[in-house]
């Protein structure tokens, strides 16, 4: 993320953080009520969207003023190699 131009449209680490989540969490949007059972809206992108980790480029932001910003004019995409696991004692790393 380039902090500088994320800040030049009124972007923060939590707007983008909110985005992702939003797009490939498990957001829960809403519930609907019938008369025998309830059902939970999820929010995330459609599954051929998923796919690839360059689709995270077509995900747009909302700046300062409810402008929409393409993710991509904020933040690069790498890929890199890292650790097969990561050992955890309770929530933390040893």
């Amino acid at each position: 993320m380039d902090s500088d131009k994320a800040a030049s449209y009124g972007i923060s680490y939590e707007d983008i953080r909110q985005t992702l989540y939003a797009a490939y969490g498990n957001a829960q949007i809403a519930t609907l009520y019938g008369q025998t059972n309830d059902y939970q809206v999820i929010l995330e992108v459609a599954k051929e969207s998923q796919r690839n980790p360059a689709d995270i480029k077509q995900l747009y932001v909302r700046g300062e003023g409810g402008k929409l910003v393409q993710l991509d004019a904020i933040a690069s995409l790498s890929q890199t190699t890292g650790p097969l696991s990561v050992n955890h004692q309770g929530n933390c790393p040893p």
